[in-house]
C-alpha cells in the first residue's frame, strides 16, 4: 500500500510539474504575443502620425492655394468695380455738362425772345 501511495504521489508530481512547464510555457507564449502587439501598436501609432503629418501638411497646401485664389479673385472683382464706378462718375458728369449745355441754349433762347 506504501508502495501504491508512493507510485501515486510520483504520478502526482510528475503531472504536476508537467503542468507547471506547460503553464509557464503558456505564460512565454503570452508575454511575446503582448510583446508584439505593442510593437504593432507602436507601428500603426507612428505610421497614424505620419498620415496625419502628411494630411497636415496637403491641408495646408490647399488653404494657401485657396487663399491666394480669393485674394485674386477679390482683386480682379474690386477692380472691376472699380472701373465700373469711374465709368459712372464719367457718365453722370458728361450728362451734367449736356444739361448745362442745354440749359445754357434755352437761357440763350429765353434772352432772344425778351
Amino acid at each position: 500500500a506504501q508502495r501504491q501511495a508512493t507510485g501515486r504521489l510520483g504520478l502526482l508530481v510528475a503531472e504536476g510539474s508537467a503542468r507547471g512547464a506547460l503553464l509557464q510555457h503558456h505564460m512565454v507564449e503570452a508575454a511575446e504575443a503582448a510583446q508584439r502587439a505593442a510593437l504593432l501598436c507602436e507601428e500603426r501609432c507612428a505610421l497614424a502620425q505620419q498620415e496625419h503629418a502628411a494630411f497636415a501638411a496637403r491641408a495646408a497646401v490647399e488653404y494657401v492655394a485657396l487663399s491666394d485664389r480669393s485674394t485674386a479673385e477679390y482683386t480682379t472683382l474690386s477692380t472691376k468695380f472699380t472701373k465700373s464706378e469711374q465709368e459712372l462718375l464719367e457718365q453722370r458728369e458728361e450728362t451734367l455738362r449736356g444739361l448745362a449745355d442745354q440749359a445754357e441754349h434755352v437761357e440763350r433762347y429765353a434772352l432772344t425772345l425778351t
